[in-house]
């Protein structure tokens, strides 16, 4: 008997260990724009609807988080996220419900926004 309960929660486990990399798997895409009256903006867009989204803005330069932000319309359709950033490398750090990981836009690199001396 313990043999089939434990059977039973090693699929149930490997179950919901895919779902929540299924909800990982979502892509997220940056764009940078510039205005002359409110500087550099980043939006963000993603390729799924995620929920309760919590989003860093990692200046590289600084070395800490210079802004947080909780986005409550998942990212779904494109929006401004951070406004007056500026000019330094970045990187994006996003939660959301159903990822047990963070995710982050930016890479080794960083984003670059502006013109950076």
């Amino acid at each position: 008997m313990r043999i089939i309960y434990g059977c039973v929660l090693l699929c149930l486990t490997s179950m919901i260990s895919g779902y929540s990399q299924e909800t990982c798997k979502s892509t997220v895409e940056h764009t940078i724009s510039q205005s002359p009256e409110k500087g550099y903006s980043i939006s963000l867009q993603s390729s799924e609807n995620l929920r309760n989204v919590e989003v860093e803005l990692y200046d590289l330069y600084e070395g800490k988080t210079v802004e947080k932000k909780y986005v409550g319309n998942g990212l779904r359709s494109k929006q401004t996220v951070f406004s007056r950033v500026k000019p330094s490398l970045y990187l994006i750090y996003i939660k959301h419900d159903g990822c047990p990981r963070t995710q982050s836009l930016g890479g080794i690199k960083g984003i670059k926004v502006g013109n950076i001396e």
